[in-house]
């Protein structure tokens, strides 16, 4: 959707306010004509977490891409990239939290998708 490129663009120019109020545009629109079970929806939820991280909104970033995860999983399957991603986030804001066992127990899945996909050492593991 449009405001999702939006979101996107506004990101890109640090002004997060925008974006957020873009993307819960986008989100919004999205359900209403796809469906809330949608893999778009997936897509808009994970880029509303990533502007909830940035404006430090960690416990509403965490929310997105919980439902985000729950999306994904549904419609890609358990071992698809998109799932690792969001484990990754999650995990990252467990840390942040200080909710270590969690964050290591997210961590650990998303490497284990992540080595699945691209192999033993892969560029997503390596930097990730």
């Amino acid at each position: 959707s449009i405001y999702f490129e939006m979101a996107r663009a506004n990101g890109k120019l640090d002004e997060w306010e925008d974006a957020l109020e873009d993307a819960v545009k986008s989100l919004r629109g999205r359900k209403l004509c796809l469906g809330n079970q949608a893999l778009e929806c997936g897509d808009s939820l994970s880029q509303l977490g990533d502007i909830q991280l940035a404006l430090k909104h960690h416990n509403e970033a965490l929310n997105c891409y919980i439902e985000a995860l729950r999306i994904f999983s549904a419609i890609e399957g358990r071992s698809h990239v998109s799932v690792a991603t969001c484990l990754e986030k999650i995990g990252c804001i467990y840390l942040e939290q200080k909710q270590y066992e969690e964050a290591v127990e997210n961590l650990k899945r998303a490497m284990k998708i992540y080595t699945e996909n691209f192999g033993g050492i892969s560029t997503q593991v390596a930097t990730t």
